[in-house]
């Protein structure tokens, strides 16, 4: 079977640029127009054999390849290059944005070699939608960066370095601060629907919220907190939801009184279950059972 790259696009250095050994702290940045507008706004797939490029689209979208992989992207988002990752886009006409590049002999070396290594691996696509802080501070550093570049004021080399380090930190940091967040939604979905699933076997036993959270081995905040972020209402009320629907069923499909339906229910004393249904339904439960009588 062929490989779509058995033929391997050419080595650049810069896109146009034949590849060549970059000084050990090369820094490059430049707007992504600057080099795209005038080839029609299309970079065809190529590979660096000694860079790690950030690319960081402000405004507009475009289509990437990416090694094997294709895909279109929307502004803001940002797109981490390892070194000899096949690479090509296309731009929408008038698409802002940064292009870094730099040097992995400089990533390597001991002050960035933990950073390099979270991003020099694999390829990241990040979209900055959920984190507008972040992504304000990571186009100041960009900008900043470029401040450095193109001034080239007594001691830019230090300068230029440590805002590299600025900006990765800042990468790195939002990658990770929403891949715990994934984690979490993950967490909290599966103690929510394991909370549901437990009502379900339980609801007429009459056992409290601090039951359940026991049976899940958690805290009666931390169910509380997974519940309203799986389902929107507490876990009281969840349990009475529950309550109420098989009341209003076994009140409509069934003759057996009120009062034995309550201890069915798990209801101790059938007056206070009148009076919980009635504040949730606004019925009383004969009431109810009255009305859709007549319904039918």
């Amino acid at each position: 079977m062929k490989s779509s790259y058995e033929s391997l696009p050419p080595k650049f250095a810069l896109y146009g640029e034949m590849a060549g050994n970059p000084d050990p702290g090369y820094v490059h940045i430049e707007d992504i127009a600057s080099r795209s507008k005038r080839l029609d706004w299309k970079i065809r797939p190529h590979r660096h054999t000694s860079l790690f490029q950030l690319l960081h689209i402000q405004d507009g979208d475009m289509q990437l390849q990416l090694d094997s992989e294709q895909a279109e992207l929307y502004a803001p988002c940002s797109v981490t290059i390892p070194v000899g990752s096949i690479h090509g886009f296309q731009f929408r006409p008038n698409t802002s944005g940064k292009v870094l590049s730099v040097a992995t002999s400089l990533l390597e070396s001991p002050g960035y070699s933990k950073l390099f290594n979270d991003l020099g691996q694999r390829p990241v696509i990040y979209a900055w939608h959920d984190q507008p802080e972040a992504l304000k501070r990571l186009t100041l550093q960009l900008g900043e960066l470029q401040s450095e570049l193109d001034e080239a004021q007594p001691g830019f080399e230090a300068a230029m370095e440590w805002q590299v380090g600025k900006i990765l930190l800042a990468l790195t940091r939002a990658i990770q601060k929403a891949a715990n967040q994934q984690k979490e939604v993950t967490k909290t979905s599966a103690s929510a629907e394991r909370f549901r699933q437990l009502v379900e076997e339980n609801f007429s036993r009459n056992w409290k919220i601090s039951d359940y959270a026991q049976q899940l081995h958690l805290s009666v905040s931390s169910l509380h907190r997974h519940c309203l972020s799986g389902f929107g209402v507490t876990p009281k009320q969840l349990l009475h939801n529950r309550q109420v629907r098989e009341a209003k069923r076994r009140l409509v499909y069934t003759q057996n009184p009120v009062e034995h339906i309550a201890y069915e229910l798990g209801f101790k004393d059938p007056a206070y279950f009148s009076r919980f249904f009635q504040r949730e339904v606004g019925l009383p439960p004969a009431g109810y059972r009255k009305q859709y009588s007549r319904r039918n």
